[in-house]
């Protein structure tokens, strides 16, 4: 079945409300599994926003992309971090999401982490090969100790980050 308009909204709102059902029911009426909003945010990325594993899950099984960008420049990651999804940044990164992703305006996850003071997704993107040393030519580990998070700057440390 062709995608159509109205099943690809219709996944794209069933993903951001966690309704399993209605992904599987928009799916079967030829919606695209990476449809996206106007602003170019995927249902992938919407579940991923809105804490629904379950979906996420079923989306990955059916071959949705972990790298569409939407307009923004953000990918499923950034979600996932602002809101302290570890398990679910953890499965994006298992299944390929660039550790070292940037948005539009050259700011990487990991300074996002740093930012929102989520030490369990920083820990997870340096894991999965985040680069410690530099965000937009500054130290990684100057910037957290100028921002005073503590936890983060030691974890830094654990993983030769450099002032």
């Amino acid at each position: 079945m062709a995608p159509s308009l109205e099943s690809d909204k219709a996944l794209v709102l069933s993903a951001e409300r966690g309704d399993l059902a209605g992904v599987q029911t928009a799916l079967d009426q030829g919606a695209d599994i990476n449809a996206a909003d106007p602003n170019g945010s995927t249902g992938l990325y919407f579940a991923a926003a809105n804490g629904h594993p379950a979906v996420i899950d079923f989306l990955l099984e059916k071959g949705a992309d972990v790298h569409c960008v939407n307009n923004f420049g953000e990918t499923v990651l950034f979600p996932a971090i602002l809101r302290g999804y570890t398990a679910i940044l953890q499965r994006f990164l298992a299944e390929g999401a660039d550790p070292n992703a940037k948005d539009k305006k050259d700011r990487p996850v990991l300074l996002l982490a740093v930012v929102a003071d989520q030490t369990a997704a920083a820990e997870a993107l340096l894991k999965a090969g985040a680069d410690p040393v530099s965000i937009q030519g500054r130290s990684v580990l100057k910037f957290a100790t100028s921002l005073g998070k503590t936890e983060i700057v030691e974890l830094l440390r654990r993983h030769n980050a450099t002032a």
